[in-house]
């Protein structure tokens, strides 16, 4: 179902950012772009994949969320419409007399 996917989706990104986190270093830059500053380190390669792939992973993740939200939603206008019809109803059945 959609809500375990979303439930296994956000393990999985959980999972990934406690491993990221065990061995990560920064550093700020006042530069144009995203590049790495003059006196950074090497870059690692393998780090750039595993961030390409935790952005990937976020992607796929808030696009789930934003497809959850909207079949929610229109969930929620379904049932309004089905409750107001069953109101207006029942006030025309009040009017008739029965």
């Amino acid at each position: 179902s959609a809500c375990e996917r979303v439930l296994w989706s956000v393990l999985l990104f959980l999972t990934i950012l406690n491993c990221l986190s065990l061995g990560t270093r920064g550093q700020v830059t006042f530069s144009r772009d995203w590049n790495a500053g003059k006196r950074s380190g090497s870059t690692d390669i393998q780090c750039s994949a595993v961030l390409k792939s935790v952005d990937e992973i976020c992607r796929v993740m808030v696009e789930e969320f934003r497809q959850l939200a909207a079949c929610e939603t229109r969930s929620l206008l379904h049932f309004q419409r089905e409750f107001d019809d069953k109101q207006s109803n029942m006030y025309l059945e009040g009017q008739d007399g029965r």
